[in-house]
């Protein structure tokens, strides 16, 4: 019984690292020989962390070794998050700095907690199963914690690659906390000295935590930024390949209804239901978008098109000439995402009298208002104030709206998204030039 005892006691602070690092992994799985990575890199530190015991207790020149063979055991389990799950020696090193400060901040609680009632008169019994189990449990539910809110949060890490000084944290940190860890212990027992220095670390690991997570922040801001500028890039790409398709049809069908008038002119017309037909075709194509804005004469020439593709009743009331301020790449984003969500929207709705889109403009001398309607069967989920992307890979998509957003707030406007009653209605502004 005593071994076990000092095998667990011995074992106990690597094991409470180990689990640390792993409720903050946020790298997916490596599936190419699963089992056999886990099981190996288990067995591995395993084996590894028995040789704790081959260390004396109680000798005076102990706490040297055992400081390099925690150091070594913490490097064991970089090794086996590089082995098990995917990333690069950047992401393994992130998780294993932010799991090593959350350990080391819940074992500077526990001392904190332990040194108090110690500084009270009474002490917890630490030997006491009762009081190991209770630690054991606020360890694992503060892991758990730890866990749920990176999940929500980061859903999975950010690529690090590059990013030398937290890989040169996830090699080095361990050492200067042991021996610090290891310092204070050697120089002093009073438990009111070591109550203020428990309480310098826990303050100094809530701020490397919070340092460590605005680094996933910061990329994920950076990130999203990113996506949102190569989404409008690809809006504005798409609608320029289309604005020349448009103007060469135009060009085929003034030509083709100039052939017409000749043939009509000198009584060598084909069939006159024939020729009525085709010119009933090539007048579409004279009733398409002409506001004063070549860039939102494409983008609403385009839904004009799908409309009538589509049976959907659309209608715009827009002074393309009142945009000139808006650069074109903006508008592309801004009316091209909005409509093309629309159009997308009322093509789920089975009867066609009910497909309804439209776009209108006000004009109130400093500001322009729009308001974008649509109807719609079930309404979108909403996150935060944007409709939340009901595509399998949400990862990579939904940033169509978050580029509408970005367009509307260079121009000091805001972007106002509700549904009611089968409508869906998309309101926003935007602040003329001087």
């Amino acid at each position: 019984m005593n071994a076990l005892l000092h095998a667990v006691s011995r074992c106990s602070p690597v094991y409470a690292l180990l689990f640390g690092i792993l409720s903050c992994c946020l790298l997916p799985l490596k599936r190419d020989r699963l089992a056999l990575r886990v099981c190996g890199s288990a067995g591995g530190f395993f084996l590894l962390s028995l040789l704790i015991l081959l260390i004396p207790e109680g000798s005076p020149h102990a706490a040297v070794p055992e400081t390099l063979y925690y150091y070594l055991l913490y490097l064991a389990i970089g090794a086996g998050l590089l082995l098990c799950f995917e990333g690069s020696i950047y992401e393994v090193a992130y998780i294993c700095v932010i799991g090593q400060v959350w350990q080391h901040t819940l074992y500077t609680l526990t001392e904190i907690v332990f040194l108090t009632a110690r500084l009270a008169g009474r002490p917890f019994p630490a030997e006491s199963p009762a009081v190991t189990l209770g630690v054991f449990a606020l360890y694992a539910a503060a892991y758990l914690l730890m866990f749920v809110t990176l999940k929500r949060c980061y859903r999975r890490l950010i690529p690090l690659r590059g990013f030398t000084e937290v890989l040169a944290a996830g090699l080095l940190l361990p050492l200067p906390l042991s021996v610090l860890n290891l310092a204070i212990m050697q120089l002093t027992d009073d438990p009111a000295v070591l109550l203020a220095y428990r309480i310098h670390m826990l303050l100094t690991c809530v701020i490397m935590y919070l340092l460590l997570l605005s680094i996933q922040h910061t990329r994920l801001v950076v990130r999203e930024a990113d996506r949102v500028r190569e989404a409008a890039q690809k809006q504005k790409e798409q609608y320029e390949f289309k604005r020349e398709i448009i103007e060469r049809v135009n060009i085929r069908a003034h030509d083709l209804k100039k052939l017409l008038d000749r043939w009509e002119g000198s009584g060598r017309s084909p069939d006159p239901g024939m020729t009525a037909q085709i010119r009933s075709e090539l007048e579409r194509y004279d009733r398409l978008v002409e506001t004063g804005n070549e860039a939102l004469d494409t983008v609403l020439s385009d839904a004009v098109l799908r409309s009538e593709q589509e049976k959907v009743r659309f209608t715009y009331l827009l002074d393309g000439k009142a945009l000139s301020f808006v650069q074109p790449i903006d508008l592309y984003a801004i009316f091209g995402n909005l409509l093309d969500n629309a159009f997308t929207a009322v093509a789920a709705i089975p009867e066609s009298k009910r497909r309804i889109v439209s776009i209108k403009m006000t004009d109130t001398g400093d500001c322009l208002f729009f308001h974008v309607l649509n109807t719609c069967d079930s309404a979108p989920i909403l996150e935060n104030g944007l409709p939340k992307t009901t595509k399998p890979d949400a990862e990579n998509h939904g940033f169509g709206t978050k580029s509408v957003r970005a367009s509307v707030a260079r121009y000091g406007g805001e972007l106002v998204i509700f549904a009611e009653e089968g409508l869906f209605h998309a309101n926003f502004f935007l602040k003329k030039p001087g």
